[in-house]
């Protein structure tokens, strides 16, 4: 608190903007406990004991929530619980979080709703209905950061162009 204080004092910062993802980190044994358990690991580790940790900072990459969960939570199931903490804790009412796909889920995305919490989903086209697709590769300048804001019924889609992904997608396609 002490340290949050004084940042917002000294350097003025806000809680416009959070950013949240989730990191794992794994332990030298085979053993597990209540909290480090065996799950899906990005580090290939996934037979050694784990923890998740959940981060949340500002645009200036200042810490300011954090929780750590058994290493078998699925990661979307952290979002919520570290922002409610967040906003209980220091009060905060309006802000907006962004977080990759697989932070958001469509019950998450409910709840971010119910509570007046704004949200940015950062994610890749993949899983995008062929509509939608069809509808960015009509609309979009193919010239790198040329970006397109389209309306959905999940909310705004804004895209952006990248000529080294496009050809890195191209050759993976062919």
């Amino acid at each position: 608190e002490k340290v949050n204080d004084f940042a917002q004092k000294e350097y003025g910062f806000d809680y416009s903007l959070l950013f949240y993802d989730v990191t794992t980190l794994y332990f030298e044994t085979f053993e597990g406990d209540d909290l480090r358990k065996t799950g899906f690991s990005k580090d290939s580790k996934s037979q050694q004991p784990q923890i998740l940790v959940g981060l949340m900072v500002n645009k200036n990459g200042f810490p300011l929530a954090f929780d750590i969960f058994p290493g078998n939570t699925f990661e979307g199931h952290t979002i919520l619980p570290v922002v409610n903490a967040f906003i209980q804790k220091n009060n905060v009412k309006r802000f907006t979080v962004l977080a990759d796909a697989a932070m958001i889920s469509a019950e998450n995305i409910k709840e971010l709703k119910a509570e007046g919490i704004h949200y940015i989903v950062g994610a890749r086209l993949g899983n995008s209905p062929q509509a939608i697709f069809e509808e960015i590769v009509a609309k979009i300048k193919r010239e790198d950061d040329k970006t397109i804001r389209l309306h959905t019924d999940e909310g705004y889609l804004i895209c952006s162009f990248s000529n080294a992904r496009y050809r890195k997608e191209y050759r993976d396609w062919e």
